[in-house]
C-alpha cells in the first residue's frame, strides 16, 4: 500500500479519491501534493541521465546543474530540462522548513522556567 502510494498511478489515485487536497499554494499537503506532481512530471528524462552519469558524459555534481549540463550535453531536451528544475523548486518548497538568522531565533527563544 505504501509503495502505491508512492507511485503516481492509478492505484495511489483510487486510495485517495475522498482525500480532500487543498491546492499547490496552501500549505502543507496542498504544497506536498503539488510537489509530488511536479516531480512525477520530471520522472521521464531521469534514466536517461542517470544512465549519462554512469556511462561518465555527465558528472555526478554538482547535483543542483545536472538537469542544465544534460540539456548542455543533448540527453534531455530544454523541455524536459524545465519540468526537472520546476520539480526540484517544488520539492525544495515542499521540505522547507521556518528559517530563522540566529538573532531573530535569539530573539523568539524562550527563557528557561525557574
Amino acid at each position: 500500500m505504501a509503495s502505491a502510494l508512492g507511485e503516481d498511478g492509478e492505484a495511489r489515485w483510487r486510495l485517495t479519491a475522498d482525500i480532500h487536497v487543498p491546492g499547490p499554494q496552501e500549505p502543507g499537503l496542498g504544497t506536498l501534493e503539488a510537489a509530488f506532481r511536479k516531480v512525477s512530471l520530471a520522472e521521464p528524462p531521469r534514466p536517461r541521465i542517470r544512465e549519462a552519469v554512469r556511462r561518465g558524459a555527465l558528472a555526478a555534481v554538482p547535483a543542483d546543474t545536472l538537469a542544465e549540463r544534460a540539456l548542455a550535453a543533448g540527453v534531455i531536451d530544454p523541455g524536459e530540462a524545465r519540468t526537472i528544475r520546476e520539480a526540484e523548486l517544488a520539492r525544495a518548497r515542499a521540505i522547507a522548513v521556518d528559517a530563522f538568522s540566529p538573532e531573530e531565533y535569539a530573539s523568539h527563544r524562550r527563557a528557561p522556567a525557574a
